[in-house]
């Protein structure tokens, strides 16, 4: 149970890093093209 309440946080976290990551790897890519 204690290793859940550790995993889980960090799994959470790595998703919303990755998460980030692609959304400014996005509007960095498509900045020229799509600007709103």
């Amino acid at each position: 149970m204690e290793m859940m309440l550790v995993i889980i946080p960090l799994v959470g976290l790595m998703f919303v890093v990755m998460g980030l990551g692609l959304v400014l790897a996005r509007s960095s890519g498509t900045a020229g093209k799509k600007k709103k």
